[in-house]
């Protein structure tokens, strides 16, 4: 019986030195790293290349029909013939007692009494196959040199040429 208890004895003697040695390594069936000293961090590395695009995703479904827009916003327009006659059914706030025709060759379209102030003019050519060449300016009364023949209070100006020489053309014009 004296080996039984020396052996029982030796036995749980090698159980609390197993316990008292391990216990600073192992905790909850983790091995701790030993300390380790480290200096300081070092700057961040440069960015990577950016990866290729992926596929594109399924269609979305089909969203709600917007409120209606604005009605149109431009201030005047007209298109005015070579006689310098507004043709009313594609005119807006622009009648032909606004247009006086003047200036070298007649090709100088002044436009007078307009119901607004504009702020802007732009022209353009109507079709006419005879005159690919034709060219259309447009500036407002502010701008307008005196050899334009425009009368004074002049809102705008539309010229025309044909050929380089000054030839009446008809056109559109937009005021804003």
């Amino acid at each position: 019986m004296a080996v039984a208890l020396t052996a029982l004895f030796v036995a749980l003697g090698g159980t609390g030195y197993a316990t008292t040695h391990f216990a600073a390594t192992v905790v909850k069936g983790t091995v701790a790293k030993p300390k380790s000293h480290r200096g300081p961090r070092g700057p961040r590395g440069p960015r990577g290349a950016q990866g290729a695009q992926g596929p594109q995703g399924p269609r979305g479904l089909k969203g709600d029909t917007g409120p209606a827009g604005a009605a149109a916003t431009a201030l005047g327009y007209a298109k005015v013939n070579i006689n310098g006659s507004v043709d009313a059914a594609q005119s807006k706030n622009v009648t032909s007692a606004n247009v006086v025709k003047t200036g070298p060759g007649g090709a100088s379209f002044c436009f007078v009494n307009l119901p607004f102030t504009p702020q802007s003019v732009m022209a353009t050519n109507d079709y006419n196959l005879s005159a690919y060449t034709s060219i259309v300016f447009a500036a407002l009364g502010a701008e307008l040199p005196a050899t334009t023949g425009c009368p004074a209070g002049t809102q705008a100006m539309v010229g025309t040429s044909v050929a380089g020489a000054p030839s009446p053309s008809p056109f559109y014009v937009l005021f804003n």
